[in-house]
């Protein structure tokens, strides 16, 4: 996943009055060579207002934005000088009670800044390019670009020494410090990116003398050095992919945490970016269920004193017993369109496999797996593989609707006239199922055996090749 909001959270991190008043800040700017068909629109991140905005340009090119920030604030200009995905964009820094200006070319691309604090926006613009707009300093890239960590050290410290020039030029000293620092972490991550890819290449790392000279230089007992720590654990483990197996690898990396450093410090922090890391993966619809997040949760646990989240770990721990394969169902309500009520756990077992979809009509990504399902329900009913009270051994398909508007669900069956059996969750709130199968991103699938037990608590979508082969896999047991 491309680092798009990294400078942000670097700029969040500026000391500011406690008392911030809110001022007003002027974009100003002139594209050279200005066509009537160039377009430019902005993003503007944080602060009082976010969102997307259209720049008014003239005859001439030009264009004024006028906005109020309490704090600084980054704005993304995107453009429309390349396909949608390619299009180019720059980023400027929003200060409050100052003026920015920006001499823009679309062909081809370049930004030069004047105004206040002019070197804060030319910097911001340098690490926007080279970590959101560009994958070169990407460890794959690395690694397939450079034969050894030598000459890729080499280019990445070329990279950044231009964004660090530009750093030493801004006479906010606190803003300096923070983008050097944000900086030597970009530096490591680079380094140890490269490395990882190159092991995951079948290059190994371990004999490469410069490599491992960086290695030796960390201090794995010093909390300055977190970042180091943490990549450092990211190459060890792709160098011994069967540490503690079979324990997975999250789990892996923070129980070697613990033989790797004697600072307890250490130990919390580094175990936290893991956490933290993991956690957002589940939110995106990561298998909850999974030894991934189960062998994370106990190893950290074993390690880390830090009892922030020590009652959440657990109560998520019980959640992901509920979600192993084997598992009965967790009941809870549901109504279907005429509003009579059933229960989930009565949908299951009886002699058919059952495939669940847990759905919304605001979500978009849900409504794109619609066809899929459509073809797969036709697939199965032309086969005699259906479930229908005719034939209860088929394949059970059922759509779970957590809309809190009911009225928006109706309209869209109605739409769609769906030919599997549909349901709607009418207490979403005090929903035990929607808690207890840790449901927090959507399209989730389901996947319940013959005998009505849990055999995948986040199945493959219906637009994955994998999904009916392993229903149809079900269905001969």
């Amino acid at each position: 996943m491309k680092k798009i909001l990294t400078l942000f959270l670097l700029l969040q991190a500026t000391t500011l009055p406690l008392c911030a008043q809110q001022h007003n800040v002027t974009f100003t700017g002139r594209i050279l060579k200005y066509l009537p068909t160039d377009t430019l629109y902005i993003y503007v991140q944080g602060g009082e207002k976010e969102g997307y905005d259209t720049l008014s340009i003239d005859k001439k090119g030009r264009f004024t934005y006028t906005t109020f920030v309490k704090d600084m604030t980054e704005g993304l200009v995107f453009t429309n000088n390349g396909t949608p995905e390619q299009s180019d964009a720059f980023s400027v820094l929003l200060q409050p009670g100052k003026k920015i200006h920006a001499e823009l070319s679309l062909r081809p691309f370049s930004v030069n800044y004047s105004g206040d604090e002019a070197e804060k926006s030319t910097y911001a613009n340098q690490y926007y390019q080279a970590f959101s707009r560009s994958t070169k300093l990407q460890g794959d890239t690395l690694a397939a670009n450079y034969p050894t960590f030598a000459a890729a050290k080499k280019f990445i410290d070329s990279e950044l020494g231009k964004m660090e020039a530009t750093v030493r030029t801004v006479k906010d000293k606190v803003f300096a410090s923070q983008a050097q620092t944000a900086l030597d972490d970009q530096r490591t991550g680079a380094y140890f990116g490269y490395a990882v890819n190159s092991e995951k290449a079948g290059r190994s790392m371990q004999a490469d003398a410069d490599f491992q000279a960086i290695i030796k230089g960390i201090n794995p007992n010093d909390t300055l050095e977190v970042a180091k720590i943490y990549s450092y654990l990211e190459w060890y483990y792709a160098a011994h992919p069967g540490l503690y197996a079979p324990m997975s690898a999250e789990g892996a990396k923070i129980k070697y945490l613990g033989e790797y450093t004697q600072n307890q410090e250490v130990r919390n922090r580094v175990a936290n970016i893991y956490l933290m890391n993991i956690l957002f993966l589940a939110s995106w619809g990561m298998d909850t269920a999974g030894g991934e997040l189960k062998d994370l949760y106990e190893q950290y646990l074993q390690l880390s004193t830090d009892t922030t989240y020590t009652a959440f770990i657990q109560e998520n721990l019980a959640r992901i017993a509920s979600q192993a394969p084997g598992e009965d169902p967790i009941d809870f309500l549901l109504e279907n369109a005429d509003g009579t009520k059933a229960q989930f756990a009565d949908l299951m077992g009886k002699g058919h496999v059952t495939y669940i979809d847990f759905w919304a009509t605001w979500c978009g990504p849900c409504k794109a797996e619609i066809p899929h399902l459509d073809k797969m329900v036709a697939a199965y009913k032309e086969k005699g593989q259906l479930y229908s009270k005719e034939n209860p051994k088929g394949v059970r398909i059922i759509s779970i609707s957590i809309d809190t508007k009911r009225d928006l669900w109706l309209n869209k069956l109605e739409k769609d006239n769906p030919q599997w059996e549909q349901y709607i969750v009418p207490d979403l709130q005090n929903c035990p199922g929607i808690t207890g199968y840790n449901i927090q991103s959507i399209p989730r699938f389901m996947l319940f055996d013959k005998n009505g037990k849990l055999f995948k608590s986040a199945a493959p979508r219906p637009s994955d090749v994998e999904t009916r082969t392993l229903i149809d896999s079900l269905m001969e047991r």
